[in-house]
């Protein structure tokens, strides 16, 4: 999977699946990504119409994928794509309904 640096470039694109997203976490809202990206190093990706945003410097993590598209494709694969590169699969920013 490859995962691009979030830019402000980027805005048409993520800001309209953050803005439809029901979820009021921070790191879902555009501004907070680009504010504090050089702390947190957001990267995205696009895939089937959902938005996956990981982060982190020595440990990456994941937030739960953004979208209308089929969440549980998108996780295998990255699930799938972890175990390959044998790094462990970290999500964050996880509530109840995303079970």
């Amino acid at each position: 999977m490859e995962f691009r640096p979030i830019t402000i470039e980027d805005k048409s694109i993520i800001k309209p699946i953050l803005f439809n997203s029901l979820s009021q976490i921070c790191t879902h809202n555009f501004v907070n990504l680009i504010i504090w990206g050089e702390h947190f190093l957001p990267h995205y990706i696009i895939e089937n119409q959902l938005l996956l945003i990981r982060g982190g410097i020595d440990e990456i993590y994941y937030n739960f994928p953004i979208g209308n598209g089929d969440k549980r494709k998108l996780i295998s694969k990255l699930i799938e794509s972890t175990q390959q590169e044998k790094k462990q699969l970290i999500f964050v920013n996880l509530n109840d309904s995303m079970k």
